[in-house]
């Protein structure tokens, strides 16, 4: 749908949308809430003892976390769209068989999935447009006055790049006379106790 293009030139889906409808699949996937469509053969030799109840498989954090973005996308969408867009960006459905499934007029599912992903990329944050600075100022842990220096090292055949920060700028001296007093202290905390490490 993001190749076609309508009447007027236009293509049907825009980048934004496509994103959105590409970001609910990808939760979608790591949700595990894909109907098992084969076999499963996790568990192959069955055990004497019977468990009272099925055992489910382990829920990792990733996909309970993926299973709570689903549920939010699909509430902040509502009722109306949900269902479509389970359809057509989860289960991969063609616009034709949404159409004749759900009984409506032929070249309607077209309209109504731009409505729905554009719901949903509101919901994402997407936008058809973006404001604000084209680039944004790189922060960093680095004093004001601080540098980065790229040397190069070469092992063999091996191209090596080390990024380290100018160490005149980290105020290392001040660092260092600190790390000395605090081993002063505690050698004399050592010697007084007579403790010996």
């Amino acid at each position: 749908l993001a190749r076609r293009r309508g009447r007027d030139g236009r293509v049907m889906i825009e980048t934004h949308q496509l994103q959105a409808g590409e970001r609910l699949r990808a939760d979608f996937r790591r949700a595990h809430l894909m109907p098992r469509t084969s076999s499963n053969w996790s568990n192959p030799i069955p055990s004497r003892r019977r468990a009272s109840g099925r055992q489910a498989a382990p829920l990792t954090e990733t996909i309970i976390a993926a299973r709570q973005r689903v549920h939010h996308a699909l509430d902040a969408v509502g009722p109306e769209f949900s269902g479509l867009l389970l359809d057509v960006c989860c289960f991969l459905k063609g616009l034709e068989d949404v159409e004749r499934e759900r009984v409506w007029p032929a070249r309607s599912a077209k309209i109504v999935i731009q409505l729905a992903l554009d719901r949903l990329a509101r919901h994402y944050g997407y936008a058809a447009s973006t404001k604000g600075p084209t680039r944004a100022n790189v922060r960093t842990w680095l004093a004001n006055d601080a540098a980065f220096s790229v040397d190069e090292l070469c092992y063999g055949r091996q191209r090596c790049i080390r990024l380290s920060a100018n160490s005149l700028h980290h105020r290392t001296q001040a660092v260092g006379a600190l790390r000395r007093k605090i081993f002063a202290k505690a050698d004399m905390v050592e010697q007084r106790q007579g403790i010996d490490i």
